[in-house]
């Protein structure tokens, strides 16, 4: 672990001693990443002595019922204003969604993420890319406090690391992600392949159709592929979003592809698209200048307009970055 680092959990920790009542908030649509990280800070934070409370701006997808079942996930704030609010996982207070104004009354407010780009102004800011995700940023927040892994904390951290990493596919996962991983499995009594069932191993027939459906479409131009779920036809499957997960790692896949591009129509013209890249590709360039964000890698961002004409817009960017990059 970085001095820099090392010094950011030290100031972290200070904070938390000087805070009783600690609201814990995370991006719209809570990921893996999102939801196993504030389990474990829940968990940490109430140890030592705080009064905490998980809220979200949606609520966690029920594959990870195993941890949303032992603790309150709420979506609505408490009427208090907190001494401490603390976001992780977030780029921006937009990804907050109703929770923007009610963060901003607590007296502090504190920013965990490690993602490259984050513009959240905040008391302190514990941001790092050297980690593979939140969860294992709070991984070491236990190290510093010297609070030993629970069973079920050990769950939530390999949660939070093995979706945030593609399950350690991803150009995030480092030697020290290992490390990590190895210590939850020798300390904390961890059981990977059961976590990894519970997440990935419980799709619904419906969703299996879906992704039939998603390969259909499946087209390539230029070294990207791509395909679109128009929101039809979720009505049609009897699915929804959540059921898109891990639709974009099909796609990419495909041989002697560079990108992967996942069109996702939403209700009220929101178009979400997701990228993935194969290669050294940085895409976070594009992404950023559709207003989104995420690794270099991986990433997301949301549109306005036409299915159709949003899919050129990104595929045209997209190419245009490839041609630069070659």
């Amino acid at each position: 672990m970085q001095d820099k680092l090392t010094q950011k959990l030290e100031s972290f920790k200070k904070t938390i001693n000087t805070s009783e009542s600690i609201v814990i908030t995370g991006h719209e649509r809570p990921d893996g990443d999102c939801v196993g990280s504030q389990f474990a800070l829940h968990r940490l934070l109430t140890e030592l002595g705080k009064e905490v409370a998980i809220v979200n701006p949606d609520p966690p997808p029920g594959v990870f019922d195993f941890l949303t079942e032992k603790l309150d996930f709420r979506t609505s704030p408490p009427q208090h204003s907190p001494d401490l609010a603390l976001i992780i996982d977030c780029g921006n207070l937009e990804r907050t969604g109703s929770l923007s104004g009610y963060l901003q009354s607590a007296d502090r407010l504190v920013v965990m993420d490690h993602h490259r780009h984050n513009s959240i102004e905040a008391d302190l800011r514990l941001v790092t890319t050297e980690v593979s995700s939140v969860g294992e940023l709070v991984y070491y927040l236990y190290e510093s406090f010297s609070c030993p892994l629970s069973a079920d904390v050990a769950e939530a951290l390999y949660a939070s690391m093995l979706t945030d990493t593609g399950c350690f596919r991803h150009a995030n996962t480092t030697a020290g992600t290992h490390r990590v991983v190895a210590d939850l499995i020798e300390t904390g009594g961890l059981q990977p392949y059961r976590i990894y069932s519970q997440i990935y191993e419980r799709e619904r027939l419906e969703s299996v159709l879906l992704l039939g459906e998603v390969l259909t479409n499946l087209k390539r131009r230029d070294g990207v592929v791509y395909s679109e779920v128009p929101h039809a036809l979720f009505d049609a499957t009897g699915t929804s979003e959540e059921d898109l997960k891990e639709v974009i790692n099909y796609l990419r896949q495909v041989e002697d592809s560079k990108v992967a591009l996942l069109f996702c129509e939403r209700k009220g013209g929101e178009i979400k698209v997701s990228f993935r890249s194969k290669t050294e590709l940085d895409l976070l360039p594009v992404v950023s200048s559709f207003g989104g964000g995420g690794h270099s890698g991986a990433a997301g961002a949301t549109l306005h307009g036409n299915i159709s004409e949003v899919r050129e817009t990104v595929l045209e960017a997209v190419i245009e970055e490839l041609k630069k990059s070659e």
